[in-house]
């Protein structure tokens, strides 16, 4: 069998999803999965007990051939159900220290922040709200050091961003993460400052696609 377009036939469903733009799962099904994903990036992990990761795993591959999936539909709005309560708690913990990450205690923040994945979605969020480059810049820079796939859409779209210190910042976090994801985006970003006749993020860019080639050797 050949591979799927935009994808691998041994792709994972969720790479599949995400990476690649196919649609693996029934639409309400991955509509589920794409709001849990936003609210919990390191879904299905995230300190879960390893047995529980597997039956997500397990899950996951079934939904796929149009399995379980009554019974996925059930654990999925009961997880909703969970993660959505959690938010409004650690939505308070974030605006708290992203309301100090341009003052004195700029370090303190950026620890406090950086050391809860979960807060990963709301600091997307802060990020795409801010006007500020400055602080865009350092939002994005907590936002990568999550070092997680949920990371690379942000991180992606930055790297178009208008403004060099936040393009700049975005690369770092791509070459980071580093993968067919990583080389994925930064390909799109150059088409896009080729296309700007902006030869020096175009420079830029060919460096990182570099360093991610080199990591994957």
């Amino acid at each position: 069998m050949s591979a799927m377009p935009g994808g691998e036939q041994g792709d994972h469903p969720i790479t599949k999803m995400l990476v690649h733009g196919l649609h693996p799962f029934p639409p309400d099904v991955e509509g589920m999965v794409r709001e849990i994903l936003a609210l919990d990036p390191e879904f299905p992990a995230g300190g879960r007990p390893y047995a529980e990761q597997v039956e997500w795993e397990t899950r996951f591959f079934a939904w796929e051939r149009g399995q379980r999936l009554d019974e996925g539909r059930d654990a999925l709005r009961s997880l909703l159900d969970e993660l959505r309560r959690r938010r409004s708690e650690l939505a308070e913990f974030v605006a708290h220290y992203v309301a100090l990450l341009d003052g004195p205690k700029s370090g303190d923040a950026i620890c406090c922040l950086t050391e809860r994945r979960e807060a990963l979605p709301l600091l997307v969020e802060a990020y795409e709200r801010e006007s500020d480059d400055v602080r865009r810049r350092m939002l994005l820079h907590c936002i990568w050091q999550f070092r997680i796939a949920a990371s690379m859409p942000a991180l992606a779209t930055a790297a178009s961003d208008s403004d060099p210190r936040v393009w700049k910042e975005a690369l770092d976090g791509i070459v980071t993460l580093g993968g067919r994801a990583a080389l994925s985006a930064l390909e799109r970003a150059r088409e896009t400052a080729e296309r700007g006749g902006d030869v020096e993020r175009v420079r830029w860019i060919d460096e990182a696609i570099g360093q991610v080639r080199e990591a994957g050797a």
